[in-house]
């Protein structure tokens, strides 16, 4: 009788390496749907105040984890060496979504191979930490 083991639970690495590619081709999909909608809100305000609202904050949470770390104002140090800065942008948001769908992945990877014991008290370590930073 086999027993399995969290070694041998779960798919293979091609699974994850595809679970991460259609999770990062999503992820980059809807950034730049809903960043040409923020971008056709703005321009139809023309003299009006804009007022931001929850699309601004969905764009803002989806393009996250890159910009969290590399503000666009890094690049400008680009310029002085001749770079094409509209490559910059498919770039940014290629490496954003490429980080969306390798934590995906992670996540998933994690999430089978740990046991129900394990599961829980690995949720309860972040969900401690966010409140005690929120107290």
């Amino acid at each position: 009788m086999a027993v399995k083991t969290p070694e041998s639970v779960g798919h293979s690495r091609r699974w994850y390496f595809t679970l991460a590619a259609i999770a990062a081709g999503g992820q980059a999909t809807a950034l730049v749907v809903l960043s040409v909608l923020q971008f056709a809100r703005f321009e139809h305000a023309e003299g009006r105040r804009y007022v931001p609202d929850a699309l601004d904050q969905f764009v803002r949470t989806l393009s996250a984890p890159l910009l969290l770390f590399y503000p666009p104002e890094w690049v400008f140090w680009l310029r002085t060496y001749g770079v094409d800065e509209r490559w910059l942008v498919p770039l940014f948001v290629a490496m954003n979504a490429l980080l969306w769908g390798v934590a995906l992945a992670g996540v998933t990877w994690w999430w089978q191979r740990s046991l129900r014991r394990g599961r829980l008290l690995g949720l309860e370590r972040p969900l401690a930490q966010l409140v005690s930073w929120s107290s």
